[in-house]
């Protein structure tokens, strides 16, 4: 089975969508390899698209992420709240169903309270002034633990919603 046997590809990119419009996550949905299954663009801040659209970045910084998230996901079909490498704050919730593991649903691009981004690796890791990306992480959300876990509420109780099974506590 795959997510899009759970639901459409038009149904995902519609919880993307709600999540980046309810959390201002930079919102995304992805397959049991960790790809992207929508195009859907969002952004919740100037940092990001800075970092996922330079090559560079995307592999120093996102890419990175996005293979540890799939891995945990993977391994130990929870939710993990963590961060990237420029400590911007990850959400991922493993989709799951009759025990298999189909891919993630979640977002980043927001700071978790007291954490500050990372300007000088960004800044090292993309050949970029670092006032520059100071400048763009002022734009970035902050964000509470208890919103986090919001986050990760809402997230189960709409893939269970979708067909997704949710493990119970």
């Amino acid at each position: 089975m795959k997510i899009t046997d759970l639901a459409s590809t038009e149904t995902w990119e519609g919880l993307e969508k709600e999540l980046h419009e309810k959390f201002g996550l930079n919102a995304s949905v992805a397959d049991e390899q960790g790809v992207r299954i929508t195009s859907y663009a969002n952004w919740g801040n100037e940092l990001c698209p800075r970092v996922k659209g330079d090559p560079k970045g995307l592999s120093a910084i996102c890419a990175v992420a996005g293979k540890h998230f799939t891995q945990y996901c993977t391994s130990e079909q929870s939710p993990l709240v963590d961060e990237c490498d420029a400590c911007l704050t990850k959400i991922a919730v493993p989709v799951l169903k009759d025990g298999q593991y189909l891919g993630c649903a979640g977002g980043c691009g927001v700071l978790m309270e007291g954490e500050e981004v990372e300007t000088f690796m960004v800044a090292k890791s993309l050949d970029m002034d670092e006032k520059e990306v100071q400048r763009l992480a002022e734009t970035v959300p902050v964000i509470s633990r208890e919103k986090a876990d919001e986050i990760v509420t809402y997230l189960w109780k709409r893939l269970q919603e979708l067909g997704a099974d949710v493990p119970q506590a």
